[in-house]
This record gives C-alpha cells, structure tokens and sequence, in this order.
C-alpha cells in the first residue's frame, strides 16, 4: 500500500521573549522562533500562513534572532539564531523555507544576543553574545554555504550581561570593510567596539557610553546607512534614544548649525584603526534625538525598511505598554510619533517583538502569550488589524477531533484550550507536495484550518481532553477536576459562517437553542459562565470606571472571517456547564464513549488506589463517579473501541488492560497483561483501537510498537515493530477496505519525529515503515522537550477520499497532516 502525505496545518507559538521575531525585506514573510525550529509566515494569508518549519538546529529553545544586514546584495536574505544551548546558527531564507547554513558553535551558554553583516563581495561577520561573552565570526559566503570561518572572542574588560547587539559597516577611503560593534548592557551602557574586515584583525573596545538608558538597554538596531549611521536604543526607562555617528572629516571643520549642535549635544570621538593601527575613518557620537512616548519598557526598535512619502526615516517600536509606534523625523533631529497601534483586552501585557514586512505596510508584533498581533495599512494613516497565525506558547499536550470531523481542539501548559476549524475561504493558497521541501512545509487545496476560538481560558495547566459530541468537550487539568463545556451559540455561528453550513449540521448543531450565546470569566473567577446578548458589553453610564476595566470584559460575536489575536484572548469562551470532583492528584488522561454516555478519567499516582479510573455518566453527572480498578501506577491512556464494548488503558506499571460493560453499567477488568515478563518491559506511553474493535495497538519507552488481537476474553501479540528510540504516541487509520492491511499506523517519538507505518497483508502482519511525517537531523534526537504528546485521526464520512491526523508535540507545535493512497510512481 503506497501512502502520499502532507502537511495541511501548522500551529505554532512565538516564543515569549525579546527578539524572537523578525521579517523579510523582499517579501511579507515573516520569520519568528517556536522553541528550537524557526517558523515562516506570509503575512499577506488568512489561512495557513504559516508556511514551513525550519529542521531542528538547537538542542533547547531559541533565545534570540535577527536578520543579517544586508543592503547592497540583492538575491540573499540571511538571518542568525541564537539558543539556550549555546549554538548560533546562520539560516538563508529560499522562498517560503529557511535552508540550514551554518553552526556556529564557540559558546557553550545560553545566547542573549545576536547580530550580523554581510557584504556585496560575500564577507559574512556575525557576532553573539553569553553570559557577558561576546564572540564574532569572520567568514566567506557564497551559494548557501560559508568557508574560511574566523573565530575571535571580543575583549570586553567587564563582565557584564550584554542585552543586546547591532553591526553596522562603514565606507572608508581604503579598500577593507570597517565596522562598528555595539552592545547594550545590563549596566546600562552601550560599549563600541570597533574594527575591519581583515582576519587577523582584533574588534577593540574604543568607547562606552555610560548611562545611555537609565535602566537595562534592551534592543539596538543601526539604519543600515554606511556613511553617517543612526544607532536606535531602547531600555526598560521606556525612552528609545537615537545615536548618530557623525563622519570627522577636518579637525578644525567649522560646525554646522544644525538642529542637534545648536542645542550643543557632548560629542565623542570613535575612531576606527586597521591590523597596523592606522586611523581608517573618524567618527564624533552624540544624541541625535530622545523619543519619549512609551510608559513600560521598550523591548524592541526597528528600521523601516521603506522610507515616508517625504524620503525621511521610519523607526517602529514595541513596548510593555501594549503599544506598537512608528516614529518619523519631520526635520533634522526632530521625531514625532505618527502611528500608534496597539491591543486593549484582557491578559494582554504588551509585545516583545516587532517586525515591518518587506512591502512597508505590513507591522507584526509579537506578545508575552506567544500570539502574533498583525496590522495593514490601508489607507493613509490607517491601519486595520489582521488575523495571523500563531499557536500554544506552551507545551501542547492533548489533541482531540470533534465528531463530525470539522474542527479539533487542542490543549496545552499555556492553560488554554485553542479550537481549530476547517476554513473554506478561496484563492488563499495552492498546492505543494510537502515532500518537496524539508522538513516540513504547509501546503492546502480546497480548504485549511484556522484557529477560531479559545474556549477554555484557564488558570491551571490543561493535561488531557476528549469530545462529547455536539459540541462539547470534557477536559482536566491539573486543578484536580473535569470540568465540562458546551458550544455557545455565537461559537456555533461563527462555524457556520467560516467553515460552512455543512459543518453545523455535521456536528449535529442545528437544534441547541437552550445554550447561551457566549460567556465570560467572572473577575477572580476560574469558571466560564454563559451570557447571553448584550450582556458584559459595557458598563451604566452612572457606573464608569477606568478604560481598562471595559477591555477585561467579554464581547461574544460572530465571527465571518478568521478572528486577531486580541478576539481570539477574550470574545471566544465557551460556558462551562459541569465541574466533577474525584481526583485527589493532577489528571493526566481522559477518554469518552463513542455515544458520550460515559467519561472515564485518570490522574497522576503512585500506588494502585489512586490508579484507578472515575467513571462519570453524562448529561446530567447526577451519580457518584464509579471507580474501575486494574493498574498500580498512572494510567497514560485509555481509549474505547469503536464499537463501544471494550475500553482499553495502558499504564506506568508497563500493563495493558482490556476491560468490558457489566448489566449495571459499570466496567470491569477482563484481561491485563504480565508487568514482569510481559511483551513491554518498560511504561507503555499510548494506544490505539483498530477500526474493526478486535485489534489494538501499544507503544512504549523501550522502542515498541506492539499489534495485538483482542477475541473478547484474551489479548495476543501479533506483530512487534522495534525502533531505537522512545515511543510516545500512536494513531490508527483506515483508508479504504476493511482488511487490517488497509489501516495506516502513525507513530510518534520522544525525539519529535513521526513516522507512518503501514501492515502488509500476508498472514505475518509484519509492520513497515513507510515514511518519515516529521524527520529528525541526524544526532539532534536527544534535544530536550520535542516529545510528541498525542496523535488523533479524524473522523471520516464515506465520502472523504482521505485522512487527516492531528499531531501535538510538547515543542509549542500542532499539525495536520492529510494521508491519501497514491501509485507507486507518484512517489
């Protein structure tokens, strides 16, 4: 059986910090960090604009990112990373995917910063910083790879935490390539380094500006302009100052009576010096204007890489404040903020990050909750805001499809639960095989996904959930309760309106008209409770308070187009309709029938007792939950068959059981397998039911993928697959037949690769791996926190010609993948 796979959907967050986001300027990607993979975005898509990842090159999460300077070479965009690994890598953007360049890999702490220059003639300097360390690499590019890489740590003098980095070269009158260094501190100071090109060369220390910020300088950025640069700063004062670099041509030059002299500004002499200690070029640096307008601290300043109508200068800034502004010189020395764009809601605490796309009329900004903020301007001075693709800012724990098929939902250690749903608008993208592009890149025909909602909103980490049918769903936490949720009908318009009428009846909506139209969270509250219109909108006049107040409240509303980042956090919350007590200890996994009259739940333990699985009775929960004996130690997954007779639950004490329905009700435990002995001999971590209900699939640490028959009294092994790494997660599909050679077996490792394996149709059952979904670079698979935590088939209708898996990773990512069978020729 010959399978073609691709990825249709990617969901991933930004990460919450400084200088995690960054952007083309040559086109409107823009390209942020997602714990150790870089994400592509085009920022001119409404559906799946993230368009790939990039391979995994840093063993823990990206600190920091920048795009190398670039202004006089036209067919190459480079950008340089930072981890908390220590590694600096070098990526080149081609097209819609970044291509591997370079590691850099001299540090051995976490990067705080990162900066670099390339030159029209291919000499390629980057710089980074750790733990008051800074090191700078000299090297040649050419076509996509470096040669001649030079490596030099800078003496610094004091060992204090550099924030921030910026390049910048100069044009002199000798043939080398001069530039200038500057890092800002945790001291509040930006040292200069300067030095050229030349290999043996050393960077020197030839200024510090003391006192640049009253507080930590935070981002640093030069204008790119190899004569008389500008420098911008920021820190946590709020202020953001502009430093100009001043070309010292005669010493006894008259001054000129400019705006910034007149105010007689202190002006510092930088020279820069070649291997032989001769002066290159002469530079004086002063203040060349201080922009206040910010009340929390400046995170990030940025260029425009477009110049106003006038010809004058640009700088956009992102700020705590929940500010993005864009500032512009109106005449020598003299800046005025023109643009303000920002968020008023609730849980927002203002942007890390800011880019400009490559058009000038795209800003993205990035929030501590991992989402995306995106404005358009489209008209003069006005700017609209625009959904953009975003994901968890946390670990994603648990996936789970709706029943009709037409949305999933999602969990995560960001304590939120995101809904996903088909979105069928036209002309938002095309296809492309995702095998064409490594590792993996986003590609869609008749429809893709978007986010739409977030109806749990919580204060807790949420561990595990399942749908109910109907829209509603039942997750835990690690609050130690189930608490279950119904779709308002706001949620259910908004389906309707983005993914179709066909969805609505698929879900078997059309009839709930005792549901209330959204909800909201009360102030201290945890609970999501209904409101219907109209309410929650505002306050009496009599009764007004401060503006801030009004953004926490919830505004429910349909919704005709895929939502912003600033909806998505408050207007999308589904009411909470049953909370269940029971579990003394944090849940861990959960399971509902196939006709949602029973939901049976499990939470962490340490000894049989509290091993034992709650079983809960919808709708009205009236009994006291049933407790199923039969593990020792935490159940990691338990799932009913299709058919609903059996329930099936592995564990940490390396068991299976099978269990079945009494006449009262309840369940009881039919079959468990050998703990010492067994065909496992390490925690069995997932399992999965055969379409057909007679067959199951378990994976675990050891590496196995183990096919069982279950005839109604006893399981029997009947296949083993054995892999060299840990396996964490495994799905079952059926494409076509009804053979169990027509099934698909998709399988997840702690490393974050997935593959798809499929069982041939002799009489041995012998499993085979097919392809690779999601590839690992070789020696990159003991990196920390990339485990695929669940993978979830969606439902599929008669007239679905294929199938669509969602895949969640403990690497802030979530993915939907669609399988079809193809001729062995087309692979």
């Amino acid at each position: 059986q010959m399978v073609r796979a691709r990825c249709v959907y990617l969901s991933a967050g930004c990460e919450a910090r400084s200088h995690c986001v960054s952007s083309s300027h040559r086109s409107n990607r823009v390209i942020y960090a997602s714990h150790a993979e870089l994400i592509v975005a085009d920022a001119d898509k409404v559906a799946s604009c993230l368009e790939a990842c990039s391979e995994r090159r840093h063993r823990k999460p990206i600190s920091c990112l920048k795009r190398v300077h670039s202004p006089s070479v036209d067919d190459t965009e480079l950008f340089v990373s930072g981890g908390a690994d220590g590694r600096v890598n070098i990526w080149r953007l081609m097209g819609n995917h970044l291509l591997h360049v370079a590691l850099l890999d001299a540090l051995t702490t976490s990067i705080s910063a990162v900066c670099g220059w390339l030159t029209k003639d291919g000499q390629l300097c980057v710089a980074a910083s750790s733990m008051g360390t800074i090191q700078l690499w000299k090297m040649e590019y050419s076509e996509g790879s470096v040669s001649s890489v030079y490596a030099e740590e800078v003496e610094n003098g004091m060992k204090h935490f550099v924030l921030s980095l910026d390049i910048q070269r100069l044009t002199s009158d000798s043939n080398g390539n001069s530039f200038l260094l500057c890092a800002g501190t945790s001291k509040r100071w930006i040292d200069i380094y300067t030095g050229v090109m030349y290999p043996d060369s050393k960077m020197e220390k030839t200024l510090t500006i003391n006192d640049a910020h009253g507080d930590w300088v935070h981002a640093l950025e030069f204008d790119e302009n190899e004569y008389e640069p500008i420098l911008a700063s920021s820190g946590q004062d709020s202020l953001v100052k502009l430093w100009r670099f001043e070309r010292r041509k005669k010493e006894d030059e008259e001054e000129e009576m400019d705006v910034v002299k007149r105010l007689e500004v202190k002006r510092i002499k930088v020279e820069i010096r070649d291997q032989n200690g001769s002066a290159v070029c002469s530079f004086l640096v002063h203040i060349h204007a201080v922009l206040s307008g910010h009340e929390d601290w400046v995170h990030a300043v940025h260029w425009h890489p477009k110049r106003d109508a006038s010809g004058e200068r640009r700088l956009v800034t992102a700020s705590s404040d929940k500010t993005v502004v864009m500032w512009t010189r109106i005449e020598k020395g003299v800046w005025t903020d023109t643009t303000r764009l920002g968020i008023i809601g609730g849980q927002a605490t203002g942007f890390y990050g800011v880019a400009v796309c490559g058009d000038g009329e795209t800003i993205v900004g990035s929030s501590y909750f991992g989402g995306l903020h995106a404005w358009k301007r489209i008209g003069e001075d006005i700017w609209e805001a625009r959904p953009f693709g975003g994901g968890h800012c946390g670990r994603v724990s648990d996936v789970v499809w709706s029943r009709g098929g037409t949305y999933l939902l999602s969990t995560s250690s960001d304590n939120t639960t995101r809904m996903h749903a088909r979105y069928r608008g036209k002309g938002e993208c095309e296809w492309r095989d995702w095998t064409d592009v490594s590792p993996v890149s986003v590609s869609c025909a008749n429809s893709s996904f978007v986010e739409i909602g977030r109806p749990q909103v919580h204060g807790h980490e949420i561990e595990c959930i399942s749908s109910l049918g109907r829209g509603r769903f039942v997750s835990g936490a690690d609050e130690k309760i189930v608490r279950v949720f119904t779709m308002p009908r706001s949620v259910t318009e908004s389906l309707r309106a983005i993914a179709g009428e066909e969805a609505v009846e698929m879900e078997g909506l059309n009839s709930l008209e005792d549901v209330p139209w959204g909800a909201s969270v009360p102030a201290l509250g945890l609970s999501n409770t209904g409101v219907e219109k109209g309410e929650g909108m505002g306050r009496e006049e009599e009764e007004e308070g401060h503006w801030e107040e009004e953004a926490f409240v919830s505004a429910p509303q349909v919704l005709t187009a895929p939502p912003t980042e600033e909806c998505l956090q408050q207007n999308t919350l589904w009411p909470e309709t049953h909370k269940l007590y029971g579990h003394g200890f944090e849940l861990f996994s959960i399971a509902a029938h196939p006709d949602s009259t029973t939901i049976v739940s499990a939470s962490r333990a340490s000894q049989a007792t509290h091993a034992a699985l709650l079983q809960w009775t919808p709708p009205g929960y009236t009994e006291a939950p049933k407790i199923i004996s039969g593990h020792a130690l935490t159940v990691t997954q338990c799932e009913f068959s299709p058919d609903g007779k059996w329930l099936l639950s592995v564990s940490r004490d390396r068991t299976v059981v099978v269990y079945g329905r009494t006449q009262d009700g309840s369940w009881t435990a039919l079959y468990q397998s050998a703990s010492k002995g067994g065909p496992h001999s390490r925690i069995i971590w997932s399992c999965a039911w055969f379409q057909d209900s007679h067959h199951f699939i378990t994976v675990s640490r050891e590496g196995k993928v183990i096919l069982w028959n279950w005839d109604g009294a006893e399981a029997r092994v009947l296949s083993v697959y054995g892999t060299k790494q840990s396996v964490t997660a495994v799905a079952v599909g059926r494409l076509n037949g009804e053979e169990i050679s027509d099934n698909v077996i998709i399988i997840g490792f702690e490393s974050g690769a997935v593959d798809l394996i499929t069982i041939d149709d002799t009489g041995s059952l012998h499993m085979t791996k097919k392809i690779s979904l999601i590839e690992v670079p070789e020696g990159e698979e003991s990196a920390e926190d990339h485990t695929v935590t669940r993978i979830r088939f969606c439902p599929r209708s008669e007239l679905d010609s294929s199938l669509l898996a969602g895949i969640s990773t403990a690497n802030k990512k979530l993915y939907v993948f669609e399988l079809t069978e193809a001729l062995e020729s087309v692979l």
